[in-house]
């Protein structure tokens, strides 16, 4: 007979709408930080690296928090867990993420200077 898993799903964290490239106005970001440091997660499920943080070295310092507090981070759009192991590799992901992120902001930027020279 199949053991039955007791885990429980006790929060959802959800930062609809809010940039990731900073945490500053990221409440529900700073709300799991807390969690993390306050032994309240051990398990965060988010769909991909540049979804958590788009800031390398607060990505860096995130890991470095759910390590020592041993917590696991799911990447469910590649069905995986973070491990430590290949550090590197996720590391090289959050640099993509946070240079596309600088890239679209450039993107837009000039597409609004564009827009606003065609109007006068």
């Amino acid at each position: 007979m199949k053991k039955q898993s007791k885990k429980k799903l006790k929060k959802i964290i959800n930062n609809a709408g809010k940039s990731g490239t900073t945490t500053k106005k990221r409440t529900a970001y700073q709300q799991m930080v807390d969690d993390i440091k306050g032994k309240k997660v051990n398990l965060i499920i988010t769909k991909d690296v540049e979804r958590l943080n788009r800031d390398l070295l607060e990505f860096c310092k995130f890991l470095n928090l759910t390590v020592q507090n041993n917590v696991k981070i799911y990447f469910y759009l590649t069905n995986e867990y973070y491990d430590i192991n290949q550090d590197t590799l996720i590391k090289i992901r959050a640099v993509l993420a946070e240079d596309y992120s600088k890239s679209l902001s450039v993107k837009a930027r000039e597409a609004h200077i564009s827009r606003q020279e065609k109007r006068n």
